[in-house]
């Protein structure tokens, strides 16, 4: 006796998202290779670890290399095939401001990738770190331009008085009252320094009649 089994389209329908919703609780890892002129110390890390916690990725790990003498930014993933798939998609459209990249590859990877929850912390821990130190070398490069600028104002008014001490010995000493002196010189000082003209021209006179 033979049986016919036959299937009606509904159990087709139901056979093929069962096996979709199975595909999709099946792990992907992918390994990803950015390289470019510029790729360090522009926030890539810290950008594809946000974009990973976003898509609810179970493993994640990122480091920074050079090849070729090409900076490189090397990262792990492990997740579903649809939020693995979208991060691709976001790695290739979205970068930091500043990077300068001249390729992205994708592979598949058949290791182990670090969950996500311990790497996560452990990397904005490290890049904290280096956040603080960039500032404190900002701060330090602050002062230095502040005690820079305290030392040319000193110099000026040093200076300041040095040249007010000249103008005043060249108003003290008759000899002295060139023009520019005159020209520079208060107006209040004037009817002095006008009188003070006329008696070395009286001065010169008497020299000359008793010969001096």
């Amino acid at each position: 006796m033979r049986m016919l089994f036959t299937l009606r389209t509904a159990d087709i329908n139901y056979i093929i998202s069962a096996a979709e919703k199975h595909m999709e609780t099946i792990d992907v890892k992918l390994t990803l290779k950015i390289s470019g002129a510029k790729v360090h110390d522009v926030g890539y890390r810290a950008f594809l670890l946000e974009a990973a916690e976003d898509l609810r990725m179970r493993g994640f790990f990122v480091q920074n290399g050079v090849e070729e003498g090409l900076q490189t930014v090397n990262a792990y993933v492990e997740g579903a095939n649809e939020p693995v798939e979208n991060f691709k998609r976001i790695v290739q459209a979205q970068r930091p401001d500043r990077a300068a990249i001249s390729a992205i590859t994708f592979e598949e990877w058949k290791g182990d990738v670090e969950d996500i929850n311990v790497f996560g912390p452990r990397l904005e821990a490290r890049l904290l770190r280096k956040a603080i130190s960039a500032l404190k070398g900002y701060e330090e490069e602050q002062d230095q331009m502040i005690n820079k600028k305290e030392e040319v104002r000193q110099v000026v008014v040093g200076e300041i008085p040095s040249s007010t001490d000249a103008l005043v010995s060249e108003i003290i000493e008759p000899r002295g009252c060139s023009a520019s002196v005159l020209r520079y010189a208060p107006a209040d000082l004037m009817p002095y320094l006008n009188r003070i003209g006329k008696m070395e021209e009286e001065i010169s006179r008497i020299k000359a009649r008793i010969d001096m």
